[in-house]
């Protein structure tokens, strides 16, 4: 069974078409869309591991940031309760 379509419209220029329709004459694809879903296929594959990798250090940098801001709560907190506990010294030797 085909895999599901959606059509979309693009604007290419004149030079750029008129080398796709040569690929078409040449016989090498059936149709203008043929080529186009080739090209395609041809360049989500080249550059499929780079995006793999581009969402993985995404993924590390937002966990890097979520540990960063947790140990700053963290020691916001400590610093809060330190204050507290010197305050309270504090006072006792009055």
């Amino acid at each position: 069974m085909p895999a599901e379509t959606e059509r979309v419209t693009l604007r290419l220029p004149v030079n750029l078409l008129s080398d796709l329709d040569r690929f078409v004459e040449s016989g090498q694809y059936m149709n203008r869309s043929d080529a186009i879903r080739a090209a395609i296929s041809d360049f989500v594959r080249s550059r499929a591991k780079e995006v793999e990798e581009s969402v993985a250090a995404r993924a590390s940098l937002m966990e890097s940031v979520d540990k960063s801001r947790r140990l700053r709560e963290l020691s916001e907190m400590v610093a809060e309760k330190v204050r507290a506990e010197i305050e309270e010294q504090m006072r006792n030797l009055k």
